[in-house]
């Protein structure tokens, strides 16, 4: 396993620490749903939710396990956008 993912990995279990606690702001999560290329309906579709529930996020605040998703995401998106040496 290389290095990178190994670093992935451990990153993301320190956020699952968090997970259920802390929160986005809905702004944040539109963010992060463009830095990815998603729109709502794709998150709500990743996640098994209704559109309504990503809506309601979106203007008011992104519960934990979809802040997690999302960082989990965005970070995988990351590493495998980079070429390992």
């Amino acid at each position: 396993m290389s290095e990178q993912i190994k670093k992935a990995f451990r990153a993301s279990l320190s956020f699952a620490k968090s997970a259920y606690t802390s929160e986005m702001p809905g702004s944040e999560m539109v963010a992060a749903l463009k830095r990815l290329g998603w729109s709502q309906a794709e998150l709500g579709r990743r996640l098994g939710v209704k559109a309504s529930s990503v809506t309601r996020w979106a203007q008011t605040e992104a519960p934990g396990y979809v802040v997690e998703y999302l960082r989990v995401m965005e970070l995988a998106r990351q590493i495998l956008e980079k070429p390992e040496p």
